[in-house]
């Protein structure tokens, strides 16, 4: 193959399509609670192969000292699957209800991986609930809900997040998608630096859609591209990142409002994730 060609194509870091024997274990208890999940399909190992060198596991943002149950479940399923509707074990994560059991901590069921490289690309088919529209409606106030999310790691409060979702906002006609970069002060708060709205494709309730997220992390010269469906709602050039390292990419994400989950449970499935290198550009 030419060298051109060669730097131009990626590289299959991890996949999963969460058949046997991948399992996600019992909820253990270390500070917060947390999932792990084990097993190996598709060649790779979720422990061993997944990029990050670090015990992987979902993370519910609930203390030890209390019950993790009423608040989130996370767990695999088979269900009819994106493939004309074959049976396929998904990724099925829940948040039950509102919390803040720490300051700023609100209760979230999210998957961190921990790459140490500034630039790479994820893709999996996702499912979100058939009564979205009905937990974030068009009554006036401000709706929002995470799928993925760029920031730092446990312990470590970095000056810059990316996140990717859906919203309502309070006189939005429809729900759509939205990106955000944030610089975050030492002295607290936030401070928008992008924010991209795209209403097209319309989100699907209730139907598989493939997400792709592809990153460049760099204070001058970054880059950030979404699609859903391959139908791109962000293509963002510029700083992705201030002096800090982004270094939690948070890929399976479920965290929104307070005022969305007093209608009722926020839920997802997952399925067919693929982590894959993303070339210098030439």
């Amino acid at each position: 193959m030419p060298a051109i060609a060669t730097a131009k194509s990626t590289k299959l870091l991890f996949a999963s399509g969460f058949e046997q024997p991948v399992t996600v274990e019992p909820k253990i208890q270390n500070g917060n609670w947390r999932f792990p999940i084990r097993g190996a399909d598709d060649g790779f190992a979720w422990q061993s192969d997944l990029p990050g060198g670090t015990p992987h596991a979902f993370f519910p943002i609930v203390p030890g000292w209390k019950p993790v149950d009423p608040y989130v479940a996370t767990r695999l399923e088979t269900v009819p699957g994106p493939h004309g509707g074959a049976p396929t074990r998904a990724l099925y994560q829940e948040v039950t209800q509102n919390a803040e059991f720490h300051p700023k901590q609100r209760v979230r069921n999210q998957f961190p991986t921990h790459w140490r490289r500034n630039r790479g690309s994820v893709a999996y088919w996702i499912k979100l609930q058939s009564n979205l529209a009905q937990l974030m409606p068009r009554d006036g106030e401000h709706y929002w809900r995470q799928l993925m999310e760029f920031r730092g790691s446990w312990g470590h409060r970095t000056d810059y997040r990316i996140w990717i979702g859906v919203v309502r906002g309070p006189r939005g006609p429809l729900l759509h998608w939205r990106t955000s970069g944030e610089r975050r002060p030492r002295t607290g708060g936030r401070i928008i630096d992008f924010t991209h709205n795209a209403r097209r494709p319309p989100v699907p309730l209730g139907s598989w859609f493939r997400f792709k997220v592809r990153w460049i992390l760099d204070r001058v010269h970054g880059r950030l591209k979404a699609t859903v469906n391959g139908i791109p709602i962000v293509d963002h050039r510029g700083r992705t990142q201030v002096s800090n390292r982004l270094d939690t990419e948070q890929i399976f994400k479920l965290y929104t409002g307070a005022n969305s989950l007093a209608r009722g449970p926020a839920f997802q499935r997952i399925d067919d994730v693929e982590l894959r290198s993303w070339p210098p550009r030439r």
